[in-house]
């Protein structure tokens, strides 16, 4: 069995962590936030594909990006994955794609349910992990549970139409009014957590002022001899840490 820092070297694309703290304990203080809140389950979608072709080997040249929300409660940056809530039995439920050896081959470790292995158990905190083949299976049962309650709970916003949440909110919709339950979004409570910055957070975003403070600072001496954004790309930074791995816009620097 793998140790757990093996584990997150293993799988650093897919979960997110940080050496400065342990970011299981914060994913599990958000979801208990959640959970001590919550008066029906709730459920969670991340994305659910990859971007670009179905073709596995073409995804290696296309960055993903998770559902924000999805990220924040789970440090999960992989496509087709859920979370399940259940304040009566104040449980967590994780459903990930089964294991791919194929895919894994052009893209690197995934998150994959494995029968009798516990590596994504280990790795995110969530004991209750189940192949998203269930996941439907499972929200039936919740419905008849909180039949008396009458609704659940989803991710989505009435302003945005169209987008990854509203069409899980439609689609399971449909699926819970069979129960005669009705969908209801979370969205004001999971704002009330997430909008207030825990340490953890602050302490990361004054990491990323300096990397930002530094790039801007390798950058702006140059832009008059730049004719476009792409220009910027060529402009190098080097940093002090191994921690400034990400950028946010890739035009603005290559940050090494």
């Amino acid at each position: 069995m793998q140790t757990l820092e093996n584990l997150k070297k293993a799988y650093s694309q897919v979960f997110i962590s940080s050496p400065d703290y342990d970011s299981r304990a914060v994913y599990a203080r958000r979801r208990q936030f959640m959970l001590k809140n919550l008066d029906s389950f709730c459920i969670f979608a991340g994305m659910p594909r990859d971007p670009g072709s179905e073709e596995a080997f073409t995804e290696t040249w296309t960055r993903f990006v998770q559902e924000p929300s999805f990220l924040y409660l789970t440090g999960i940056n992989q496509a087709g994955c859920y979370l399940v809530l259940d304040p009566k039995s104040k449980s967590e439920t994780l459903f990930v794609p089964r294991k791919d050896p194929f895919k894994e081959f052009w893209v690197g470790k995934r998150l994959g349910y494995l029968e009798k292995d516990s590596d994504v158990a280990r790795l995110t905190g969530i004991r209750d992990v189940r192949p998203v083949e269930e996941f439907d299976a499972v929200l039936e049962k919740l419905c008849k549970k909180y039949a008396k309650t009458g609704f659940a709970y989803a991710l989505y916003f009435d302003t945005l139409q169209g987008d990854h949440n509203d069409r899980f909110y439609r689609k399971y919709g449909r699926f819970m009014s069979r129960f005669s339950m009705k969908l209801r979004s979370v969205a004001e409570l999971h704002w009330k957590d997430r909008l207030v910055l825990g340490p953890e957070r602050i302490a990361d975003a004054r990491v990323a002022q300096v990397a930002t403070d530094a790039a801007f600072r390798a950058v702006l001496p140059k832009v008059k001899r730049m004719q476009n954004e792409r220009c910027r790309c060529a402009v190098t930074v080097t940093l002090p840490s191994r921690r400034y791995v990400r950028v946010a816009r890739t035009p603005v620097a290559c940050i090494t």
